[in-house]
């Protein structure tokens, strides 16, 4: 979701620690411009934000971004 990528930049811009991507990024990467740390690739399109809430949710599973491999800490759903 673009939008989220959006205010992760922001934050990190601002010194915001708002999220463990933040918190990241405040930490180790102060005086780096967060462009040019992370890419975005877009995995799948939903026709709309709820569906692509529930989808980012599957895919940050299926690629471990969820603590202790990644940076998420929260899990919405649980998978088998």
């Amino acid at each position: 979701m673009v939008n989220r990528w959006a205010n992760h930049k922001a934050h990190h811009k601002a010194g915001r620690n708002l999220c463990q991507m933040s918190e990241h990024l405040i930490t180790f990467h102060k005086h780096e411009s967060a462009q040019d740390l992370v890419s975005i690739t877009i995995l799948e399109a939903c026709p709309n934000q709820d569906i692509g809430r529930d989808r980012e949710t599957v895919w940050a599973f299926k690629l471990f971004a969820f603590s202790p491999q990644g940076l998420n800490k929260r899990e919405e759903v649980k998978f088998d």
